[in-house]
């Protein structure tokens, strides 16, 4: 997978934006961020970073998923798409617990990259079959 620097920094910004919306960040969900962001894209980054790109979230003026997609979704091609829509679901459940907010989220970041039903609902299955 070749990732453009706004591809990375689009991915990062929505699996952040998708932790924060349940108003906390927790411990299991940086791990996923972490090992998402070094598996799939091959990164070494340290905790640090997703702390620090948490807080950077919170007082953001782009600290929504529509903030952060609006500029970048026509940049994004659909491998990258995919596994926003994956990623994201991955965070969702890490915590154990999915909140309204949560499933609303992921739903309008699903939106904001024009997938449509069908293929959102597969997204979803292969995401759960890596869960």
């Amino acid at each position: 997978m070749t990732e453009t620097k706004t591809e990375f920094k689009t991915l990062l910004n929505c699996l952040i934006a998708m932790a924060a919306s349940d108003g906390v960040l927790h411990e299991k969900e940086v791990d996923v961020i972490l090992e998402i962001l070094h598996k799939i894209i091959g990164l070494g980054i340290k905790r640090k970073n997703i702390y620090d790109a948490y807080k950077n979230f919170e007082h953001s003026e782009k600290n929504s998923a529509y903030k952060i997609l609006e500029d970048s979704e026509d940049e994004l091609g659909d491998e990258i798409k995919e596994l926003i829509i994956k990623a994201s679901y991955l965070i969702m459940i890490s915590d154990g617990k999915v909140v309204d907010h949560e499933t609303g989220q992921l739903s309008e970041i699903a939106a904001l990259l024009d997938v449509e039903e069908d293929k959102f609902a597969q997204l979803i299955r292969e995401a759960a079959l890596i869960s």
